[in-house]
């Protein structure tokens, strides 16, 4: 898999982006390989209550700011160099990212530094995330964030994520999918692949392999600890 990656989530309240995003962290961790820092917004809304215990409380019009402060984390975070104790090789984002411009925003930290970049849709029934999600959204209030939720864009490299039991795969800048076949051949040609490091999801090494060779190192154009379900 590339040395050094990112993997932005995104999708609805209760789609299960969170729960993803531990599973990454538990395959890693099996693994043997380092665990992967989580940005997600649910920290930044974390008040302590009135018993003392931490609760989510969310404020609509700190969104925007607590966004900001999460993003320069990771900005801080992929300036860190290789060697140092506080060095990551994988970083999710764990965030609804409803539009492209929240989505981008992401993106575009880490291609500024030449890091690739991988965006899994997390997609679920609205019935069924109002059901699940923790922090109280009703059914209206999903739909209404369900209605809103933007496509990603063609030119970034998407991540099917939809079973961490089988094979991820990776789409290309273009939105062709990479198959795993495809995956095993552009894995040798990776300089900077690392067959000894699981990648984003343990059984989809070989798919993060071809996003690594398949797509071209991105332009730099001319962001808690974790940023999540809302």
């Amino acid at each position: 898999r590339p040395e050094r990656l990112v993997v932005v989530l995104r999708g609805i309240p209760g789609a299960g982006k969170s729960h993803l995003a531990r599973r990454l962290r538990e395959i890693e961790v099996a693994a043997g390989a380092q665990p992967p820092r989580v940005f997600s917004l649910d920290d930044y809304f974390m008040v302590e209550s009135d018993s003392g215990e931490m609760e989510y409380r969310y404020e609509e019009e700190m969104e925007e700011a607590y966004l900001e402060s999460a993003v320069k984390a990771l900005r801080k975070a992929l300036d860190v160099q290789k060697g140092n104790s506080n060095y990551y090789s994988m970083l999710v984002v764990d965030a609804c990212n409803l539009t492209c411009e929240h989505l981008m925003l992401w993106v575009r930290t880490a291609q500024a530094v030449n890091v690739n970049v991988f965006v899994a849709t997390v997609e679920g029934d609205v019935a069924e995330c109002a059901a699940q999600n923790v922090h109280g959204w009703s059914e209206a209030q999903i739909k209404d964030m369900a209605d809103r939720f933007e496509e990603t864009p063609n030119d970034v490299v998407r991540l099917d994520m939809s079973s961490l039991d089988g094979n991820v795969e990776a789409d290309d800048a273009d939105g062709a999918t990479l198959a795993p076949a495809d995956a095993h051949s552009a894995t040798a040609a990776a300089d900077n692949a690392n067959a000894a490091t699981t990648n984003a999801a343990a059984a989809a090494v070989p798919a993060v392999h071809a996003a690594d060779a398949a797509v071209p190192p991105p332009s730099p154009p001319p962001v808690s600890n974790h940023f999540g379900d809302r």
